[in-house]
Formats: structure tokens, C-alpha cells, sequence
């Protein structure tokens, strides 16, 4: 399962990497989806293995994702869609 999950988020970083380098800037459906998926993906192994770990290490690191992204966007080095991608690559 981890092959898919890295598979998935290769694929949204190759696309918002396209993206940012053609536009500078990274959509929000590329964030947001990534981001469902991440959610969607912990949740349902979480259920399916009965180890609700699985969704508290992706809330772990959200939280991690989220700091770093923030003191990122705030100290003016990355856009609003950098940090988004950030946030949901650590939930995944």
C-alpha cells in the first residue's frame, strides 16, 4: 500500500512542480486533492487495520508540515501553494 501511497504523491508533486515552474504558482485542486487523499487514505487504513495510529502519525505530521510551511510563508520565502503542498504531503 505504501507503493501506491508514494506513487500518488510523486505523481501531485511532478504536476505541481510543472505548474509552478510554467505559472509560479501551484493550484489549489493539486493541494486540496492531495490533501482529501492523504485524509481518506489514513483514515481507511486506520479502520481496515484497527490501528488508529496510522490517522494520529498523519495528524502528527500535518502539525510538523504545518510549522515549517508557516514559518516559510511568513518569512516570505514561499507562496500560499508551496506551504499547502507542504501540509499535505505531511499528512501523507
Amino acid at each position: 500500500m505504501t507503493v501506491l501511497m508514494h506513487g500518488v504523491a510523486l505523481v501531485f508533486l511532478l504536476i505541481a512542480t510543472l505548474q509552478d515552474l510554467k505559472k509560479r504558482e501551484v493550484l489549489d485542486w493539486l493541494n486540496y486533492g492531495l490533501f482529501s487523499y492523504a485524509v481518506l487514505y489514513r483514515l481507511g487504513a486506520s479502520v481496515v487495520s484497527n490501528d488508529y495510529n496510522i490517522l494520529f502519525d498523519g495528524f502528527l505530521g500535518f502539525l510538523f508540515a504545518l510549522s515549517v510551511s508557516a514559518l516559510f510563508f511568513y518569512t516570505g520565502r514561499w507562496g500560499g501553494g508551496d506551504a499547502k503542498l507542504l501540509m499535505a504531503l505531511g499528512t501523507l
